[in-house]
């Protein structure tokens, strides 16, 4: 995801991401920023304005804007489900072109679910090495559940050549932790999409 975000940065269009893993989500390291106040913040206090926690992580990235996960939360789709992220969405496609929300793994928590039906796009991510095909299967399955229609797939992580191409592990345990333990996600899509949402389902 924050592949994605540069490169519509640079392409000219203004690009938000948002993280959306407010358990262990880790872009505030990515771009060094400040972790808090983020989106988790941002959900719990309505008087606060989207202005208030938008950050610009590289200067040389003026087309660039980042909102970080906030305090980390134990229960986060409660949050997700609440009309405040509804509100919070609708800000921001006023303010940008791309809106990317970078999300925790579909099958590890069920946070992801309650905001597939705010994007306009879904990406599905796998990762070389970790992800098998069942969980694959699994993870569609439930995104079919709610109908939710998949506008393409990423692999990443892939090396060309090594046993790590075909090995396949399990997703490790995935719990509340103040540890940054997220995926990156991205996708090859540079269509101008004024005000629409990528949301990143790993």
């Amino acid at each position: 995801s924050s592949n994605l975000a540069v490169t519509l940065a640079y392409s000219g269009a203004k690009t938000l991401l948002i993280d959306c893993d407010l358990r262990r989500g880790h872009l505030h390291d990515k771009f060094g920023i400040d972790r808090d106040p983020g989106l988790a913040e941002l959900l719990e206090h309505p008087e606060m304005d989207v202005q208030d926690v938008i950050l610009v992580g590289d200067q040389e990235l003026g087309n660039l804007s980042v909102i970080s996960a906030g305090r980390p939360q134990e229960n986060p789709g409660d949050l997700f489900l609440n009309e405040r992220m509804d509100a919070i969405l609708s800000a921001c496609r006023q303010l940008y072109d791309f809106v990317i929300l970078d999300t925790a793994p579909i099958l590890a928590v069920d946070d992801t679910i309650g905001l597939l039906r705010r994007a306009d796009d879904v990406v599905f991510v796998v990762k070389a090495g970790q992800t098998n095909f069942r969980q694959v299967k699994i993870s569609l399955e439930r995104l079919s559940v709610t109908k939710t229609k998949v506008w393409g797939f990423v692999m990443n992580y892939v090396k060309a050549s090594g046993t790590d191409y075909y090995y396949y592990g399990r997703y490790k345990s995935y719990r509340y932790n103040d540890k940054s333990g997220a995926v990156d996600t991205g996708d090859g899509d540079s269509r101008k999409k004024t005000g629409r949402l990528s949301l990143k389902a790993k």
